[in-house]
């Protein structure tokens, strides 16, 4: 067997366990939610709000990080003006 074949392996059977235990995590939660009806609404709620925030962190921490490297660049630069314009960002 190869590396390629071994380390192939190896990520699908990660992969498959941890489809697995996502798999029993949701059949245990959905067990526990037909005793406390309300628990699907406190578990999802959670999860939304952490998607929403990483979502955000993702968008604009990528856009601030383009915006600042224009601006080091625009500070190297002697005479330059360090307003940046939104044309240059899109760069």
């Amino acid at each position: 067997m190869s590396n390629s074949n071994g380390s192939s392996g190896r990520n699908l059977a990660t992969y498959v366990a941890l489809m697995g235990m996502v798999g029993i995590g949701l059949g245990f939660l959905f067990l526990v939610a037909l005793i406390v009806p309300g628990l699907v609404k406190m578990v999802f709620i959670p999860i939304v709000f952490a998607f929403f925030l990483a979502l955000h962190y993702v968008t604009w921490g990528r856009s601030m990080m383009r915006q600042k490297a224009l601006y080091d660049a625009q500070q190297a630069e002697p005479g330059s003006n360090p307003r940046l314009r939104p044309d240059e960002l899109d760069g």
